[in-house]
């Protein structure tokens, strides 16, 4: 997947309703408006508003959630009364325009959603950012071609069916679902465990998107696998077309779990191991590489156990293996070397990047959580920015990109400007 360059990423946040609570009672109002969240990595071509701009607010649907995620109201947002009562709590809207099944011209797909606490006795406005939820696609022909040919089509076609065909000069733009991963982080299980119906709102956000991969980067649990047992059947329900890709991180590893031998830590990290692979079909990659074939192009799948505890101490838990992880991806390739290959890293640390990824090897993507950014923002700047050079969000060197996720659990009860974070990442042909 070479050509799948662009990366447009939408950012959903979530109120970590385990770690901040809110006591209002009574009844409040809420009025809603769209912003458009253009967050677009563009590699060769012009931006998403160069070629289609954001529908009327009016013609979006929206559909209003309770914090059990009991339906509220759907409908039109021109249909929604602002004078509708509301009783306090914490609710979540989706809003979005299209339908991501229908693909071709004149059918752009914009989808979003936000978070949002009702007061009682306030007035609340809730902006909900949308985003371009599928490819835009154009044809092109040089002059020389146009002057050789006299007569030609082209026709886009996905796993041998057509979708959009572009007659002779036809240059408007067709709208194509794009290759869609969700990325999330440090979950860290242990700071849900009064809050089920949090986690089931995060599954059932992350399989609204119909992904076609979700990565995990690391931290399920701050101390070990017991943490997970009441979460089975949620964590199950979690779904993509090309599975869920996971790695291990610093708390994975129960370096926390004190009063255990290493060798009772191992026994831990295994039994996780375990856990994630039989009990929940997540593909956990410790220090190893999976491909993925669509057509001719492929998306290789790296992950590396964690590769922050050296520096935290831990001398002899130090498992990041990327030499392993390189002979293994190259072996993979060398067995099947046709078509184009697209490869991102799976790494909890987003130290390591810098340590080991940047000026070696050549990964145009890593994704990594581990610093919560903190938790904790002071005039905007996250504490985290303190300790790592790279605490949050997106960072470019070159031709490779560093993403960092959020996370969704606590190591602390308390998250203040550092909502809980879902990561969509759409591939874009160039």
């Amino acid at each position: 997947m070479k050509h799948l360059k662009t990366i447009m990423s939408v950012l959903m946040v979530l109120a970590a309703v385990s770690c901040t609570k809110h006591q209002t009672t009574g009844n409040g109002l809420v009025c809603f408006s769209l912003k458009n969240n253009l967050q677009i990595t563009d590699v060769t071509r012009s931006s998403v508003s160069d070629h289609t701009t954001l529908p009327s607010a009016g013609n979006f649907i929206i559909t209003i959630n309770d914090a059990s995620s009991a339906l509220v109201w759907t409908g039109k947002i021109s249909d929604w009364d602002a004078s509708t009562p509301l009783p306090a709590g914490n609710y979540s809207v989706t809003a979005s325009y299209g339908s991501i099944e229908n693909e071709g011209f004149d059918k752009p797909y914009f989808y979003g959603s936000q978070n949002f606490v009702v007061q009682g006795g306030q007035t609340s406005t809730v902006s909900v950012p949308v985003s371009l939820g599928n490819t835009i696609v154009k044809i092109g022909c040089t002059d020389n071609f146009k002057n050789y040919y006299k007569d030609y089509s082209f026709k886009i076609t996905r796993n041998g069916n057509e979708i959009v065909n572009f007659g002779k000069d036809e240059s408007k733009a067709a709208f194509i679902d794009g290759y869609k991963i969700v990325h999330i982080s440090d979950l860290h299980l242990s700071s849900l465990a009064d809050s089920p119906a949090f986690l089931q709102r995060v599954i059932d956000t992350i399989n609204a998107q119909q992904p076609d991969l979700i990565c995990f980067t690391g931290d399920l649990v701050s101390f070990g696998v017991e943490e997970a047992f009441p979460f089975t059947n949620i964590l199950r329900q979690m779904h993509s077309k090309d599975g869920i890709m996971s790695v291990l991180g610093n708390h994975d590893f129960a370096l926390y779990s004190h009063g255990l031998t290493y060798e009772e830590k191992d026994a831990k990290v295994e039994q996780l191991t375990a856990y994630q692979r039989d009990t929940l079909g997540w593909h956990l990659l410790r220090n190893q590489a999976h491909v993925i074939t669509r057509d001719t192009d492929k998306l290789q799948i790296m992950g590396v156990d964690n590769a922050s505890c050296q520096a935290q101490g831990f001398q002899t838990v130090y498992r990041a293996d990327m030499p392993k992880v390189i002979e293994e991806a190259n072996r993979q390739l060398d067995e099947d070397a046709k078509g184009n290959v697209m490869k991102i890293l799976l790494s909890h640390d987003p130290s390591h990047w810098r340590i080991e990824v940047v000026e070696a090897l050549n990964i145009p993507l890593t994704l990594s959580g581990h610093t919560h950014a903190g938790q904790f923002k002071v005039f905007g700047y996250p504490i985290s920015s303190l300790m790592f050079n790279e605490s949050e969000g997106w960072y470019h060197e070159g031709n490779q990109s560093l993403y960092i996720n959020t996370g969704i659990g606590c190591t602390l009860p308390v998250r203040i400007g550092v909502p809980a974070e879902i990561t969509l990442i759409t591939l874009r042909a160039n």
